[in-house]
């Protein structure tokens, strides 16, 4: 007889991460990826080479140069590294291990929203960054066929309209939407039916759900 085969459903886990993170675990990275991993891998690359080749320009300065030798010289302490003495000309600045995971680390988004001018990410807020995530959330539910999207505390930063209207498009958009929340905003997004609200009574954990009217 035929053996059926379960498909694994698709899950999209929403969190608290910092939006528009280029790192592996970023969100935009995996977006980045999905949408054209060739093309994201050499722009990675067209990165690492040009700060490197920055990098290599600063340590070439007459000042860095001249400086990190005096280091190296001081009370000859540099003949206990090698069996010769190295030289500014064997010292590197790269980002933390040198690897492009690192440098995708430490590189973090900048935003321009008003007079203010170009402001890193965090700078602007917790709004600001709270919206960037629910966007990216947004993006990624709807480009994933079948997704479950999961979530907790959805909504907390988020003002009472983009709460509301993020859970009514991934309630729209996903094939499942389960989400905890403290916000009445993001409940209003859904049939009453589909909610169930949590409660103790006497030490003992209570849930009510009302049911679906019948005709």
């Amino acid at each position: 007889m035929p053996t059926a085969v379960r498909r694994a459903l698709p899950v999209v886990v929403l969190n608290a991460q910092r939006p528009l993170q280029l790192r592996a675990e970023g969100l935009l990275r995996r977006l980045v990826t999905d949408r054209n991993a060739d093309g994201a891998s050499a722009a990675f690359r067209a990165l690492e080479e040009a700060v490197a080749l920055a990098a290599d320009g600063l340590c070439a300065d007459g000042t860095i140069a001249a400086t990190v030798d005096a280091v190296l010289q001081a009370g000859g302490l540099a003949r206990h590294l090698s069996e010769t003495s190295p030289t500014a000309t064997a010292v590197r600045f790269r980002p933390e291990d040198g690897s492009l995971s690192a440098l995708l680390r430490a590189v973090q988004p900048a935003i321009e929203l008003d007079e203010a001018g170009l402001l890193t990410l965090s700078s602007h807020g917790s709004t600001a960054a709270a919206v960037l995530a629910a966007a990216e959330a947004l993006l990624l539910a709807a480009t994933v066929e079948g997704a479950i999207v999961l979530g907790d505390d959805f909504g907390d930063g988020l003002d009472a309209a983009s709460a509301e209207h993020v859970a009514a498009v991934l309630r729209a958009q996903a094939a499942q939407v389960w989400l905890t929340t403290r916000r009445p905003e993001v409940a209003r997004a859904f049939a009453p039916s589909e909610l169930v609200r949590l409660g103790r009574k006497g030490g003992i954990r209570t849930h009510h759900v009302l049911l679906q009217p019948t005709d």
